[in-house]
């Protein structure tokens, strides 16, 4: 599972509990998304693709609209493990969700590492059985 789709969940635990609206988690997914690192200079920080081969990427994706990675793999300029790998790169550089949402003021830290310790619980031992761990 995708680090979005992970902070995507989380973001529906905060709403479904009334821990946080809508509106809130939209504005920090967002948020989120505009802090990524493309996947690019993911690959030239890591010395995986060279500015040549990032720029013919570019290209082809501006022309198709395709991703990047999938260019980059069809183009012979990453294996598919060596996107896996870079793709795991990028999700740990991009900020997580529950951070972002004490930058907006919607949580204090504390406030939300709680919140992220009920929703970690409630993945371990299910929603029934969550508070009764606590």
């Amino acid at each position: 599972m995708s680090d979005t789709a992970i902070s995507s969940l989380f973001g529906m635990y905060l709403v479904n509990n009334n821990l946080a609206t809508p509106d809130d988690i939209v504005r920090a997914l967002d948020r989120q998304r505009e802090l990524q690192t493309p996947l690019g200079t993911t690959a030239l920080r890591n010395r995986y693709l060279n500015m040549k081969q990032v720029f013919t990427t570019l290209n082809l994706q501006a022309q198709t609209g395709r991703r990047f990675g999938d260019i980059a793999v069809e183009l012979g300029f990453l294996t598919r493990d060596q996107l896996q790998e870079l793709l795991i790169m990028q999700a740990l550089e991009r900020p997580k969700l529950g951070q972002l949402l004490v930058e907006m003021g919607v949580f204090d830290e504390v406030t939300m590492q709680s919140h992220h310790e009920a929703y970690v619980r409630q993945l371990q031992f299910g929603p029934n059985k969550e508070a009764a761990a606590s």
